[in-house]
């Protein structure tokens, strides 16, 4: 993820030199611009954007869009294809770090600074030096680091966890949210003067039921990558999978197509993609009978076709914990084992009902 630093021999340090041109060529090649695929209006445009973007030194910008619309594809793209392309490009999923680890790993720390520091990190803000830090979904971010990054995009410098010394950084940032940081800074649960200092510009991505014309490109494109991944050989397409792909929705957008995609190849029986195992949003069970996100006694069954986001699948389960507990928060939070704070940050996010019944028990 980043460029090593290595005292070795010139041989040793010209072919580590030589792999780094060829990792960063194989990058430029992947994600050009025109690796935002479609025909669409919509498509078109996205790539006018991305060309006229690419070739800007911009210091931040804000990626907008649902979940599965390519908001990772488009940072890489603006990485590979601007001025900073020779430097690192460092991704970072807010959502996947807890608070204490999210702030090591983004600012790094000093041996001792807490139980288990044995040896300085650095961080990802001065592993990103000179390149871009893509930090995906970052309306996650608790408020006191947002604050404290805000501090280190403004004075390009930073200071390691546990540790005195200031280190100066130089990174472009690209911010991605599928919440919409605007009505986060509304909310209150984002920091409105990092939301302006990030949204030098903002991008918004299509969703895939905005440019239904792109599946002619998509699907082929799709289908070669699961080709050359599994050594399948499915190279058509059935004219019926094309209607019902048109008259589906997509929630999942493009990352939903890919798991259709890839299913129908991996069980396909020939040389063609048929209807056969599409499955658009729904599971079938060995009888025949469709089923979704289901209680099967104390477990929720939840399908994994594509049907359904990440955030749609973490609603339901907290909606489910809430109605067996008659809306009682602390109790769902316990059998979530979650603590009553985060789980009421959680039902204020997805706006899900927390409330009982007129009668019903009071929510503690």
């Amino acid at each position: 993820m980043t460029d090593s630093l290595l005292q070795s021999s010139p041989i040793s340090t010209t072919r580590t030199q030589g792999s780094l041109r060829l990792h960063k060529d194989a990058g430029r090649s992947r994600y050009c611009v025109e690796a935002f695929a479609g025909r669409s209006e919509a498509a078109r445009y996205t790539r006018a954007l991305l060309r006229r973007l690419a070739g800007v030194p911009m210091s931040a910008m804000v990626i907008n869009g649902e979940t599965g619309t390519g908001k990772g594809l488009v940072a890489r793209i603006l990485h590979h294809s601007g001025p900073r392309a020779d430097r690192p490009l460092v991704e970072v999923n807010c959502a996947a770090l807890p608070r204490e680890l999210l702030e090591s790993e983004l600012f790094g720390h000093e041996a001792g600074a807490f139980t288990g520091a044995n040896r300085r990190h650095v961080g990802y803000l001065e592993q990103a030096d000179g390149g871009t830090l893509f930090l995906d979904e970052i309306g996650e971010m608790d408020l006191d680091l947002q604050a404290k990054l805000l501090t280190a995009i403004e004075d390009q410098i930073l200071r390691r966890v546990g540790g005195e010394k200031l280190v100066s950084v130089d990174v472009q940032v690209l911010a991605t949210s599928n919440r919409g940081l605007e009505q986060q800074v509304r909310d209150g649960t984002f920091r409105s003067d990092l939301f302006h200092r990030l949204s030098v510009f903002t991008l918004y991505l299509p969703a895939l039921r905005d440019r239904l014309e792109d599946l002619e490109d998509l699907v082929p494109l799709l289908m070669a990558e699961v080709n050359e991944a599994t050594g399948r050989d499915v190279e058509r397409v059935s004219d019926r999978v094309y209607d019902i792909l048109a008259a589906y929705d997509w929630p999942g957008n493009i990352r939903e197509l890919r798991n259709v995609v890839e299913r129908g190849v991996l069980l396909a029986d020939g040389p063609e993609l048929t209807d056969e195992w599409l499955q658009l949003g729904r599971e079938t069970s060995s009888e025949g009978a469709v089923a979704g996100p289901r209680i099967d006694g104390s477990r929720v069954v939840i399908p994994v076709d594509g049907s359904m986001t990440l955030d749609e699948m973490d609603s339901y389960i907290i909606q489910t914990a809430l109605d067996r507990k008659g809306y009682n928060v602390t109790a769902a939070a316990r059998d979530l084992g979650t603590t009553r704070e985060t789980l009421r940050y959680r039902i204020d996010k997805y706006g899900l009902k927390a409330e009982p019944d007129a009668g019903g028990p009071e929510v503690q």
